[in-house]
């Protein structure tokens, strides 16, 4: 029974829900009346015909054919569930070349898409000229050359690039003609198709880009060197683009940017001077620019030296997400000579960012195997931990809550840790698959993932993990939920770092536990400041007698925050960033907040107190809305520097932590994920008025 109602399960899971009763009846109509009669032949030649041994040996035939089918029915179930997984998530963008391959050879479509380039609009001919390179249309090629002249700047080089892509060599002579154009945009353009376009030797490339070694344009400067170091093989432009790195701000970010395409396509002549460049870049690695490393670490991809990959891995744990991925990809290129840095890095920096450095993993490396597994075990672990603290800890309370959900968020990026580690192992792809349903949170998907993960994962491993993944850990018993709380809490104050650790604090003051009393007065000589301000928080709230903070502390403001739309969907880390440039403002009652009309830079969150929101309308003050704590006004000064919609005055006195413009740019320059947050809510908010 157990086996026959997995086998019925499997069968039914990779079938669309509107479709199942339909196949439900089939299934028990046909095969289940041709297995009937089959059964009923059988008997009846068993009795009549066949002996004991005869039988026997049919049985075993059978069932040794029967095994070889399901087993090959085994595989093909097995990328059947892959493809249900898949049509799951729906891509609107393709990368790669097969996104217009179906309009290849399509005579129809391609004419559309060459009248295109006449349209009036420049956005057009630009995605037209696009369409045309992803499509592969060499014929296409005298149409983007006749045009050249007949474009904007903008358009012109899009036709310039698409041209390259073609390898239209036609437009050899026309695109060099390019070089003298007026746009930078266009010569850079032009600088960058010469590679594609012009077999010619050393001494055509020179005379066609030596003049531009003294262009007005800086980047122009630094792809012409790197054009000469590239198709002239000339060892001195490559020297001069290194000794640029030595130069402050933007040019050094040009000359990463012109040594990430000499790498990419290096000449052999110049190995010597290209490794003594890819250490001068490895040297910028280190600069206070996020911008900078970021570059680095591009170029360095585009190098894949294995002399890099110690420095590279050093900035799996740097403080700019995007610099951690460029890095990732950068030790992904240099490939399996890389790992033990990745491994060294993954073991002993305390700061690394895990998915960066597992996504740097090659797959085809086994020597990373057995310490894969290791770590996938102790995430695991991990794992389940989180999960018991986030079971201990009761929804009410803004602290409590907030731990509660970012322990379980930790069990998810654990969770998602070991499913990568599983495809490094295995089917890199399948997994991919994998962790996007367990995360999307639809019941039918976390299904069909889990199983999936059973059937294609590491035994092993998937043993350990699934019931993990399965079993969620039961909330204490009631007389018990106290000491279940304590308990938890100082896991998380003795083990995680950071933002946990003080939420764990503040939570400990918020649910009473008087257990927690010497560990909060311990805390208070913390290193961490906001540690030190958290536990002074919690010890007032438990009744000891200190010195109260004339201004809310760092973490009050961070779960004030975390309450206010605009900021609910971000992590602790972003949240604190934002308290920390944010101040405190108090108003008497009837002072304004802002007046419609002026125009303003500040975003105000109420903290304490009312305000009404007013709008003159025929001369009159109209009352639009009321807010109360927690709630913001002025979301749209920090976006742009637009007039006041409506005037805000204080009803009774109000408190509010006030955000300039200015410093979230700041914030939302160096993590865009904080910006895609506050897009998302945004978008609900106008949502909500509409």
């Amino acid at each position: 029974s157990g086996v026959g109602d997995g086998a019925y399960g499997a069968l039914f899971n990779v079938v669309p829900a509107e479709k199942r009763a339909q196949v439900r009846a089939f299934d028990s109509g046909v095969p289940a009346q041709i297995g009937t009669i089959l059964s009923g032949v059988l008997l009846i030649l068993g009795e009549r015909v066949l002996n004991t041994t005869q039988i026997f040996v049919m049985g075993m035939i059978v069932a040794v054919a029967c095994g070889g089918v399901v087993w090959r029915m085994r595989r093909s179930h097995v990328a059947a569930l892959v493809d249900a997984l898949r049509a799951g998530r729906y891509d609107v963008f393709t990368s790669g070349e097969g996104v217009f391959s179906r309009f290849q050879g399509d005579a129809d479509a391609l004419r559309v898409v060459i009248a295109a380039l006449d349209d009036p609009r420049a956005a057009t001919q630009q995605l037209a000229a696009e369409m045309l390179a992803r499509m592969g249309a060499t014929t296409a090629a005298p149409y983007l050359i006749a045009r050249l002249d007949a474009t904007t700047p903008d358009v012109k080089a899009v036709f310039v690039r698409a041209l390259a892509a073609l390898g239209a060599r036609e437009a050899a002579e026309p695109v060099a003609a390019l070089l003298a154009d007026p746009s930078p945009q266009v010569r850079k353009a032009a600088l960058d198709a010469l590679p594609r376009l012009y077999p010619s030797g050393r001494s055509h490339i020179e005379r066609l880009v030596q003049p531009l070694l003294a262009d007005g344009d800086a980047e122009v400067r630094t792809r012409a060197l790197a054009a000469l170091a590239v198709r002239a093989a000339d060892p001195d432009a490559l020297r001069r683009l290194a000794r640029m790195l030595d130069q402050p701000g933007d040019a050094r970010r040009l000359a990463l940017s012109a040594l990430e395409s000499v790498f990419g396509a290096p000449p052999p002549a110049l190995e010597r001077d290209l490794e003594a460049a890819a250490r001068a870049v490895s040297a910028c690695l280190d600069d206070e620019s996020p911008a900078i490393r970021e570059a680095a670490c591009n170029a360095l991809r585009a190098a894949a030296r294995v002399g890099s990959a110690r420095a590279l891995a050093a900035r799996l744990a740097d403080p700019t997400p995007a610099v951690r991925v460029a890095a990732s990809q950068a030790l992904r290129a240099i490939g399996a000579p890389a790992s033990p840095a990745i491994l060294a890095a993954l073991h002993d920096a305390p700061d690394v960012d895990h998915d960066a450095a597992l996504a740097a993993f090659s797959p085809d490396d086994p020597a990373i195997d057995e310490p894969l597994r290791q770590y996938a075990h102790a995430e695991i672990s991990r794992l389940r931990e989180s999960r018991a603290v986030a079971a201990a800890l009761p929804a009410a309370g803004r602290a409590s809550a907030f731990l509660a959900a970012e322990m379980e968020a930790d069990a998810a990026r654990r969770a998602r840790r070991v499913v990568t580690v599983l495809g490094l192992l295995g089917d890199p792809d399948a997994m991919a698959l994998v962790a996007r349903n367990l995360e999307n949170g639809n019941a039918e998907s976390h299904a069909a993932a889990l199983e999936a993960l059973d059937m294609l994962g590491d035994r092993q491993l998937v043993k350990s993990v699934l019931p993990a993944l399965e079993e969620a850990p039961r909330p204490p018993a009631p007389d018990a939920a106290s000491d279940a709380q304590a308990g938890a809490l100082r896991r998380v104050i003795a083990e995680q770092n950071g933002w946990l650790r003080a939420l764990a604090v503040r939570a400990a003051g918020e649910l009473e536990l008087r257990a927690l009393l010497p560990d909060l007065r311990r805390l208070r000589a913390d290193a961490d400041p906001k540690i030190r301000d958290t536990a002074h928080d919690a010890l007032l709230q438990l009744g000891e007698t200190m010195e109260t903070l004339p201004t809310m502390s760092i973490m009050e403001r961070v779960l004030l925050l975390k309450e206010v739309p605009l900021f609910k969907d971000l992590q602790p880390d972003d949240l604190g960033r934002i308290a920390d440039i944010a101040h405190e403002r108090w108003f008497a009652d009837g002072d304004m907040l802002c007046r419609e009309g002026d125009h303003g830079d500040e975003l105000y969150i109420l903290a304490a107190g009312r305000v009404r929101v007013t709008k003159q309308t025929e001369g009159h003050e109209k009352l639009l809305a009321t807010r109360g704590v927690g709630e913001f006004i002025g979301e749209m000064a920090i976006i742009d520097a637009v007039p006041r919609f409506a005037s805000v005055r204080a009803e009774g006195e109000a408190r509010t932590l006030v955000i300039t413009s200015s410093a979230f740019r700041a914030i939302l320059r160096d993590r865009p994920e904080v910006a895609l947050a506050v897009i998302h809510a945004l978008s609900r908010r106008l949502r909500e008025q509409v």
